[in-house]
């Protein structure tokens, strides 16, 4: 069964989870001739459907967590359901697109690829994609990698490694399709990257086993290193792999 990591933070992962940029979306769009119906997998709180049902007629999605659909985003033509990446329970060759972001890396992945060539069209898109740590400057990136490698390095599901690979050594069956670099930037006050961290799921990992919150051990760190300034500029380095499905 697919790991639901985050059925718990789920109101703190619709608000501080980072969106992905247009110029992602405008690349996978070039690779979609029809736009009748997208499909995302394991939508969290609904951030890549909301940005897909501007673009396609239709736009289905799911996750294994009744919590995250509660606290994902309406949209007029978005259906949200409970279900899995691998039993979906949709038709055959029902979608232009599927999309996944940072989550495939928790599928039993043979049986989610055998389910996307069922449900997606002949020539339709399968996207999968994700980020790694976030870049700041080198003395709060440095308290974040404290957190991340020293507090929480036993608590990872040994899956994160797919992540830091940026899906380099994620199981694939399809030929990919070769994509530019792309990066997700903002300007982010120390709040908000102190509620980013806190939706990991090795600090839910931490709470549940020590009955504390790891965060307490660096959150003075980071606002030093913070400084007086109220925001600063955060930058995600993304990665994807897709695929046209024939």
């Amino acid at each position: 069964m697919t790991k639901d990591n985050f059925s718990k933070q789920s109101g703190a992962y619709s608000v501080y989870r980072p969106g992905y940029p247009d110029e992602l979306f405008d690349f996978l769009l070039t690779h979609v001739s029809n736009r009748n119906t997208a499909l995302d997998v394991a939508t969290g709180n609904g951030q890549v459907a909301n940005v897909l049902s501007n673009h396609f007629e239709k736009v289905y999605a799911t996750d294994i967590s009744a919590k995250q659909i509660e606290n994902s985003m309406a949209g007029p033509n978005i259906i949200y359901s409970v279900a899995s990446a691998e039993a979906s329970g949709f038709d055959d060759q029902q979608f232009d697109l599927i999309t996944c972001g940072q989550a495939a890396h928790w599928f039993r992945l043979p049986l989610f690829y055998e389910e996307v060539k069922r449900i997606i069209k002949p020539g339709g898109l399968l996207a999968l994609f994700g980020y790694k740590l976030p870049e700041i400057d080198t003395a709060t990136d440095k308290v974040i990698d404290e957190l991340y490698t020293g507090v929480l390095d036993s608590f990872w599901d040994p899956e994160r490694k797919l992540v830091e690979d940026g899906y380099e050594s994620l199981e694939f069956h399809f030929l990919k399709i070769p994509h530019p670099e792309f990066k997700m930037e903002y300007r982010w006050t120390c709040e908000q990257v102190l509620g980013f961290l806190g939706t990991w799921s090795a600090v839910q990992h931490y709470k549940n086993k020590l009955g504390a919150d790891p965060l307490e051990l660096i959150s003075k760190k980071l606002e030093k290193t913070w400084g007086p300034v109220a925001t600063k500029k955060i930058s995600f380095p993304l990665f994807l792999i897709a695929a046209k499905i024939n």
